[in-house]
């Protein structure tokens, strides 16, 4: 078993790694050709990075209260850098999920062969949709990748000329993941028993465990604290944390709902791809496929189990029986957070067990230790084939089987048109369903700016106060999206007696309407058109 854990040469590594961020880069390369297929939610991150720009500073992203701004600043970096548009947006969130992969491979290959890090690595090269979704979209994936970055940091903190340093460095910055992202909560009871593990490294002595122990929580109270200071300058929010209630029933709604849908998409050995309907259809693989996914899916789950049991096993390293441990306890943190939270509505919760995918290949850590290269990768070779074609087919529809197209009718060029069309007629703020008003509004630079139809759902105020003070709007509609008509808008405009003009240029609908300066809307209109598009802001 040595031969997996020979030195290995610099150049030898360098290429390894640049080989799979290529292949990353990749795999990812339907959505990096039609950047402009952005949602609403990274838009609002496009948006506060060009008011940043502006001088106009916040804390956290507008419209919550637990994702802090270093999201929007490393954003607003890449406009000054590459111009304020819709792959610039992108590509910032995936250089954070680039880095997440070098970090991986250099945790992996301290422990293991060039050969075994990289087949390992691969679990966050191909991922799932949950994941790909965070590293192409922002935010989030900056808070993952500082929470790697803590793994890496304790990892090799006693190896370090100052280690007391390090174990507080790395203390700090997972710390911190907490105010760029509350979501990585799930980690940190995961990292605080991970800290204390790599204070234990070497059988320290009693006065040097001693010293990394309070490096490592003064390092956790530093980060805290910073956290907790920062939640001061900011009251609540439209998308706060709160609270959930804890009951059987809802344990018993988020089992089905995982078991049903949410867990075979974030192992892959179920994909959902966009079709007719709302929501993503379950792609039916042919059997042979359907073979390699189950069979994938198991080597997964009992790999992370092993990489959780491996800890009581003595003959494995301590430095990767701790690593292992650790990714086994953030599956174990995920799927437990996943089972009681009261944010669990449908497939699209499947992102909250995302955390299973980043921690993988750190749980698999102790099985690819103890078996032969060419073993290991006969074991992981049907999960990495499941993934790769599960997560490129969820791209849909800006795939075409294994070819990349660019994007269909209705998400570039009409909007474009659409946006030049109200300019033309002098509209400058107008509604919409919540995911196409900040998706067009980041895209058209705020002229017009739109605001969603549910006044709940808004994420800057400033932009519903200009938006009451116009004298004339427009109320917009995609035909192609069941979630809002048209119809029930114009009944109530023909009601009212409000002067208005429909404008069409498909597969959108714009109807221009005067209503006067400080005029609220049409009541019937607006609310039919909330009523519809609310239930899906959540997503």
């Amino acid at each position: 078993m040595t031969i997996n854990r020979l030195p290995q040469a610099p150049l030898r590594q360098i290429i390894a790694l640049l080989a799979l961020l290529a292949v990353a880069i990749a795999a990812r390369w339907p959505a990096l050709l039609n950047p402009q297929a952005v949602h609403a939610d990274a838009t609002i991150i496009g948006l506060q990075a060009e008011h940043l720009l502006a001088g106009e500073w916040s804390w956290f992203i507008w419209g919550t209260n637990y994702q802090g701004f270093p999201d929007v600043a490393l954003v607003a970096l890449g406009f000054l850098i590459g111009g304020a548009n819709p792959l610039t947006l992108m590509i910032v969130p995936l250089i954070g999920h680039l880095i997440l992969i070098g970090l991986t491979f250099s945790i992996l290959q301290r422990h293991l062969s060039l050969t075994l890090a990289s087949i390992t690595t691969l679990v966050v090269v191909f991922t799932p949709q949950a994941v790909n979704g965070v590293a192409l979209y922002a935010p989030r994936q900056w808070s993952i990748t500082a929470v790697i970055t803590a793994v890496w940091l304790l990892d090799r903190a006693s190896s370090w000329s100052r280690p007391a340093l390090a174990y507080a460095a790395g203390a700090v910055v997972g710390s911190l993941a907490l105010f760029l992202d509350f979501f990585t909560i799930q980690f940190f009871p995961g990292l605080i028993l991970f800290a204390l593990a790599c204070c234990l490294d070497q059988h320290a002595q009693r006065q040097t465990l001693l010293r990394r122990v309070v490096a490592c929580g003064l390092g956790f109270a530093g980060g805290l604290g910073l956290c907790a200071l920062s939640r001061l300058a900011v009251s609540a929010a439209p998308n706060s944390v709160t609270a959930g209630s804890f009951s059987l029933a809802r344990i018993q709604q988020n089992a089905h709902l995982l078991w049903e849908h949410c867990l075979p998409w974030i192992l892959s050995y179920g994909v959902y791809i966009s079709g007719a309907n709302l929501y993503p259809d379950r792609w039916q693989p042919p059997i042979f496929f359907a073979v390699i996914q189950y069979l994938g899916a198991i080597v997964l789950i009992l790999g992370i189990v092993w990489g959780g049991l491996a800890l009581f096993f003595r003959q494995i390293p301590w430095a990767v029986r701790r690593l292992g441990a650790w990714g086994a306890l953030v599956a174990l943190t995920s799927l437990a957070g996943f089972l009681i939270s009261g944010n669990p509505i449908d497939l699209w919760a499947t992102r909250y067990l995302a955390p299973i995918i980043w921690a993988a290949p750190l749980a698999l850590l102790p099985l690819a230790w103890s078996v032969s290269v060419r073993r290991f990768a006969l074991l992981l070779a049907p999960y990495i084939v499941a993934v790769a074609v599960g997560g490129w087919l969820s791209f849909t529809p800006l795939v075409q089987g294994f070819r990349p197209v660019h994007a269909p009718r209705g998400i570039a060029a009409e909007e474009a048109q659409l946006g030049a069309t109200l300019r033309e007629r002098g509209i400058r703020y107008g509604a919409a369903e919540y995911w196409l008003a900040y998706r067009l509004t980041f895209l058209w630079q705020e002229n017009p700016t739109l605001v969603p139809f549910d006044p709940t759902t808004d994420r800057y105020p400033p932009y519903r106060r200009a938006y009451e003070q116009a004298a004339v709007v427009a109320y917009l509609f995609d035909r192609t999206d069941p979630r809002t008509a048209a119809a029930p808008c114009v009944t109530a405009l023909q009601a009212s007696g409000i002067r208005y003009e429909a404008v069409t240029a498909e597969p959108f609908v714009a109807l221009i309407v005067w209503r006067g300066a400080g005029v609220a809307d049409p009541p019937t209109c607006i609310t039919a058109s909330a009523a519809q598009s609310a239930p899906m802001a959540k997503k």
